[in-house]
Parts: C-alpha cells; structure tokens; sequence
C-alpha cells in the first residue's frame, strides 16, 4: 500500500482504519480504466471516482492525481498522451479536464446521441413502475435539456407510462417527481 498517494492516507486517518482504506483502494482499481472500457464501465468508474472525491474531501488537485493514479495499462498510457498534449499546450490538468478527455475517448459522442435516443423513445413497456424509473432516471442524465426543471421531468416520466396508469394519474396532480412515482406504483398494485 505504500505506492497509495497521500490523499489515501489522510483518509485512512480521517476514517481511522487501514483495513477501509484498502478495500477503498481495491474496490475502485477494479474500475479503474484499464483500456478496453465500455462507456457504461466509464460512467461507473467516473462515479465511483466522484464518490471517493466527497469522502476524501481532498482538493480538486488531489482529485486528479487519485484519478490518475487509478489508471492502469492501456488507460494510463492513454492518459500519458494526453498530459503531453496538455503539457504542451501549458494547460493545467484540473478534473474538468481530465473527465472531459476521459469522456471523449471512452464515450463517443455516436454513443451518447444512441443514449439520448433511447431516452427519447423511453415508455413503460413491459416494465414495473419502479424498473421504468431506474431506466428513466439512468437514461435522462443523457437528455438533461429535455429534463430541465421538476414540471418537464414529471411531464416526461408520465408520458411514458403505461396509458391506464396515465389515465390515473391524470385526476390527481401530483406536487413532485417522487410524489407522480409513488402515485403511479401505487396504481400499478391496484
């Protein structure tokens, strides 16, 4: 464990174990990136990365260099040329930057439009209420314009209902997203 930048160690200290601080470091290098990652592997490394970063509460520098550290094999020989790259152009690596990089080699933007299309043609289908949601919820994150505030996201998630939950729902308003989901499971069981 002696090859763990600082950052993991000022966790362990705060967390106060040796045993966390490892199985930390292990659960996220089986994520880490090694090259032949599908975009969803990506998102999950990325979020995984992101969960660490609100535990750690280290500085966004430190952000970065743990991001880094985790790469291994083809991704860390990819991330080298992009540092040349940024390196040359005098270009700080700030996460920003690194999720952007990160983002274009492993999530083409013909994969993110098939994600957002996807999203687009979105319903209920053979789908529970509470499977519909999942979906809903993991497909909108590709289509945020067309989930901007709380009245679109609701208005979106209904239309993809079946139409005899639609029909309920329709007699009731619902005050939030939460509240238009459990209402809609609610009829489901009915």
């Amino acid at each position: 464990m002696s090859d763990l930048p600082s950052i993991c160690f000022r966790t362990e200290l705060i967390i106060g174990g040796s045993q966390w601080s490892a199985h930390w470091h292990t659960s996220i290098r089986q994520l880490s990136g090694r090259g032949t990652t599908s975009p969803q592997e990506a998102e999950a490394w990325i979020d995984k990365m992101k969960k660490a970063f609100r535990v750690m509460e280290c500085t966004e520098e430190e952000n970065v260099k743990f991001a880094i550290y985790m790469l291994q094999d083809r991704a860390h020989h990819w991330w080298k040329s992009v540092e040349r790259t940024l390196a040359h152009e005098h270009k700080a690596v700030i996460w920003k930057r690194f999720r952007t990089a990160f983002y274009s080699k492993y999530f083409p933007s013909s994969h993110l439009r098939e994600l957002e299309r996807k999203f687009l043609n979105l319903n209920q289908g053979t789908m529970t209420v509470d499977e519909y949601e999942a979906e809903f919820d993991r497909l909108s994150r590709f289509a945020p314009t067309l989930v901007m505030d709380a009245e679109s996201r609701m208005r979106r998630f209904e239309e993809g209902l079946k139409p005899h939950l639609r029909r309920g729902l329709a007699v009731v308003h619902s005050t939030n997203y939460d509240d238009l989901v459990d209402r809609a499971k609610n009829l489901e069981i009915v």
